[in-house]
């Protein structure tokens, strides 16, 4: 199996040439280091050290301006968030030589790590969010993969351009004729496989036993580092319970009356889905900013596949004829649509702020996905 090109590839070279370091964030298994490993490769002078290797992460912790002397830039340094204490030492080598594209480091959480960011290598540091395979990613591919042609496939779909977001009328009308058509089976397969590299590149792997040892490694791992929790099973029990709410209204106080828990922890344990980019909240639109941040916002887990597990949903045709159908069909959606934002920076994305938001009637019912300052309405 090829690698998967990703749209968010000419971002991080924009993001190289234009500051000392570069981090890619995101959630588990999205193929953050493989998207270094890639973009660095050009040059054999990049060194790769993870902090997952224990030797590595100890010698990071204890002499941490001695680790990076004895590995001078470029360097792409993987799980970052567990060696902060690199952070002031790579802060040092950047303002004295001047240089760009000198560290490329990745990491999965955001809260402490983002924290030592923040105070250690602000303007120093350019930072893309990246999200699992989007849907135009995936038929790329697997269009490239299959060396056929796709029905209503054109050239133009297979070019390295068709991965660029340009949310713009005459963008989407060029853009029109060239996209493939999708049956609805296959989109449903789609959306209940999951946007995981690893399950999107290979077939035959057993999407349960995937998702069940994801769903385990975060506990183990992420969990424990961003909060404490005293019952493991019952933290599963609310990722559950999250998930059977994605495409709906917030209410954190249903959420941990349905898990047995006070709502001060159901806010915690939310907040730790969001740091390690599982859960998106979209907040309502309101011209009144005071009210747009106080508002109720929707909820969306960020992978469908992972929604999926959690809810038990055993195949694409179940979740289909299902009741959460509309529900997952919407989160989706507004997957694809953050994927495509958090992975671009073209020259109009460099210059414009990025937000969406959804506006709703006095009822309350979505009737569009708006992103703000081009007025430009997703319906």
């Amino acid at each position: 199996m090829s690698y998967i090109q990703r749209s968010a590839r000419d971002s991080l070279e924009t993001l190289s040439h234009m500051f000392g370091a570069v981090l890619v964030t995101g959630a588990r298994q999205v193929g953050k280091s493989t998207l270094l490993e890639h973009l660095t490769s050009a040059t054999n002078k990049v060194s790769i050290h993870t902090m997952d290797d224990a030797n590595t992460l100890e010698a990071a912790r204890t002499d941490p301006g001695t680790f990076l002397a004895l590995n001078p830039p470029p360097l792409l340094l993987d799980e970052i968030q567990k060696a902060p204490s690199l952070f002031p030492f790579i802060k040092m080598e950047i303002d004295r030589s001047r240089g760009k594209g000198l560290y490329f480091m990745s990491g999965s959480e955001q809260f402490s790590m983002m924290e030592q960011v923040s105070e250690s290598l602000a303007g120093r540091i350019g930072i893309l969010t990246l999200m699992g395979i989007s849907l135009r990613e995936e038929l790329i591919w697997k269009a490239q993969e299959q060396a056929e042609t796709l029905v209503g496939q054109s050239e133009s779909f297979l070019s390295r351009e068709a991965l660029r977001f340009i949310p713009t009328d005459e963008a989407l009308k060029e853009r029109a004729p060239s996209i493939p058509k999708l049956d609805v089976d296959d989109l449903w397969r789609i959306l209940h496989r999951g946007s995981m590299p690893e399950l999107v590149c290979h077939p035959q792997y057993d999407w349960s036993m995937f998702y069940g040892s994801y769903v385990q490694t975060y506990i183990e791992r992420d969990v424990r580092r961003l909060t404490q929790v005293d019952d493991e099973i019952q933290f599963q029990t609310f990722m559950r319970v999250i998930a059977a709410r994605t495409g709906q209204m917030l209410n954190i106080s249903e959420v941990a009356q349905e898990v047995g828990i006070r709502d001060a922890k159901a806010k915690k344990w939310l907040s730790v889905l969001q740091a390690s980019h599982l859960v998106y909240l979209l907040k309502p639109f309101y011209t009144n900013h005071t009210k747009r941040a106080i508002k109720t916002p929707k909820l969306y887990m960020t992978d469908t596949g992972l929604a999926a597990y959690l809810t038990r949903w055993s195949n694409h045709r179940v979740l289909q004829e299902g009741a959460l159908s509309g529900a997952f069909f919407e989160t989706f959606v507004i997957g694809e649509v953050l994927k495509c934002l958090k992975a671009t920076t073209t020259q109009e994305n460099l210059t414009r702020h990025f937000t969406i938001t959804e506006t709703r009637t006095r009822e309350k019912s979505t009737c569009s996905l708006c992103r703000e300052t081009l007025c430009i309405l997703w319906r």
